[in-house]
């Protein structure tokens, strides 16, 4: 619903919380054009406002500029809705959520963020964002990708940068690396650095936890605030499996109020299997590398 203003963000970062009252008349709009299907502006705008609370005032700014006919919203079968005009904005929101994580980011945005935020945010202002951002939906080849970086150079540089960043900053969390160190806020890295040895080795925890491409689950925060717990304050190997009453206790709490089996991760062949059985529950214990 907030048009392709946080393309680069899912997070917030600036003040104030969001007028659920504009909200609903942008949304309704939507409705009218045939953007939205009718019934959702109440759910929709309660999830916009517990989702980019922080960055209530840039929130409230594009949706007052899209009601007042500053903004036109575009929407076609198919095609991701845009907002057209209110290009200040829609930057202001971008550059406030760019560095701010939420609940259900996944583990490289979660290092992502706070690591590579300046990145972040000159991708997420780059003049030619949009542009470059639909050149590539309409990709299949890898001619048409390096055709959109010629086209769009500001942006294609710019997450060029950003990609980079991760490379070096959040090699296990957003790559699956295990060669590189990584920096203070790959907890993945740290984590999996931590616990070498209890049911499985480094290498094993990297690949089974790292390289993720989307939210694990709805806890997917209060598992990373575990894995950095568990690699400050210590862990007790109990028959191979990573175990901390205090580590775990946020976890469980959130498992609960989601209703989450215990599931973080499925590799294909029951939760995440890294060579030596169950490596992560969130029901039964922190993690579980043993048999």
């Amino acid at each position: 619903m907030l048009g392709g203003a946080c393309s680069s963000s899912n997070g917030s970062g600036g003040g104030g919380s969001v007028d659920l009252g504009v909200c609903n008349q942008a949304c309704e709009q939507g409705v009218t054009q045939g953007c939205y299907p009718p019934g959702t502006c109440a759910t929709e705008c309660a999830e916009i406002g517990q989702r980019y609370g922080k960055c209530g005032a840039e929130v409230n700014a594009l949706f007052q500029c899209q009601v007042s006919g500053g903004g036109t919203l575009l929407c076609a079968p198919g095609v991701p809705t845009q907002l057209s005009g209110c290009e200040a904005e829609q930057k202001a929101l971008s550059v406030c959520g760019a560095c701010t994580t939420v609940s259900n980011d996944d583990f490289c945005d979660l290092c992502r963020k706070p690591s590579c935020c300046a990145e972040l945010q000159a991708f997420g202002t780059a003049p030619d964002l949009k542009d470059f951002q639909s050149c590539l939906q309409g990709c299949s080849t890898q001619s048409c990708l390096d055709g959109c970086e010629t086209s769009f150079p500001v942006a294609a540089g710019a997450f060029k940068k950003v990609d980079a960043c991760s490379t070096t900053q959040c090699p296990a969390a957003c790559h699956g690396d295990s060669t590189l160190p990584g920096g203070p806020n790959d907890q993945v890295a740290q984590y999996c650095t931590k616990t070498d040895g209890c049911g499985m080795s480094r290498d094993q925890c990297v690949k089974a936890l790292g390289g993720q491409s989307g939210p694990p689950s709805a806890c997917s925060e209060a598992y990373w605030n575990g894995f950095a717990c568990i690699a400050s304050t210590g862990f007790t190997c109990e028959n191979g499996s990573v175990r901390s009453e205090e580590c775990e206790k946020p976890i469980t709490e959130c498992l609960a109020g989601t209703g989450g089996g215990g599931v973080i991760v499925d590799g294909g062949g029951g939760l995440v299997d890294g060579g030596g059985g169950v490596i992560v529950d969130g029901g039964g214990g922190f993690v579980d590398g043993g048999p």
